[in-house]
Order: C-alpha cells, then structure tokens, then sequence
C-alpha cells in the first residue's frame, strides 16, 4: 500500500480501519457515483486486504 490516505479520517487510524471507512463511504456514494480518486483507491485497499 502507498503512503496515500485512503479517505479523510484514516489517518488517524490502522489501514485495515481506513480502508473499511473507504469501502463504507465508497457504497454510500454508489447512489450518486462520484468516481474520485479516493473511492477508487478505497477499492484498491479492499482488494488488497482481502
């Protein structure tokens, strides 16, 4: 994983917690599909913590 922040917030917790926060937001924001770069990288960290 990069030194990137995956969401706002996540840098004050782990990486396993950012990148749920992520994913959470990321299918919160499926209703309106806003593609930014931090779902997608929310995404990428899901995959990666599977």
């Amino acid at each position: 994983m990069s030194g990137d922040t995956p969401g706002p917030g996540a840098s004050v917790v782990d990486p396993v917690d950012g990148a749920a926060y992520g994913l959470a937001v990321h299918k919160l924001h499926t209703t309106h599909t806003s593609h930014t770069s931090h779902t997608d990288r929310a995404n990428v960290l899901g995959e990666e913590n599977r």
